[in-house]
């Protein structure tokens, strides 16, 4: 069967960045009073990503069976990262703490990177098959 790509790229991301968000309000015991904080976090950070991975081709299929792309997505999180942050201190009014841009840099860029080269495998391997989007 043959997935359509953009939806279950975006879903996949989208959790992944969720999901390293959460982990990181739970590691210092903030998740149950995060409000909108989580959120602060959260949005800009999807959304910066997004629109960096589709200028620098994340969602095109010819991608996703080439390992050596996987750089696009590295620069891509790096850069939505910064950006991410510079969204945070917006929202929130709060200070940015050098330390949290390389945390919050390095951690979102491995979680993505695990992610994409998971589903690079996958699709090298045969066991996803995307219908083109042309």
């Amino acid at each position: 069967m043959k997935l359509p790509l953009m939806p279950w790229l975006i879903l996949g991301d989208s959790v992944v960045l969720a999901l390293v968000t959460v982990a990181g309000f739970a590691t210092h015991g903030t998740l149950n009073s995060a409000g909108g904080r989580l959120l602060a976090t959260y949005a800009p950070l999807l959304a910066t990503w997004l629109m960096l991975a589709a200028l620098l081709g994340q969602f095109k299929t010819e991608f996703l069976n080439q390992p050596r792309q996987l750089w696009r997505v590295v620069v891509g999180m790096a850069l939505a990262s910064l950006a991410a942050t510079l969204g945070r201190a917006a929202w929130t009014g709060g200070v940015i703490s050098p330390l949290f841009v390389l945390i919050l840099v390095a951690i979102n860029t491995l979680a993505m990177l695990v992610w994409r080269a998971l589903l690079v495998s996958l699709t090298r391997q045969g066991r996803i098959i995307w219908m083109r989007q042309d």
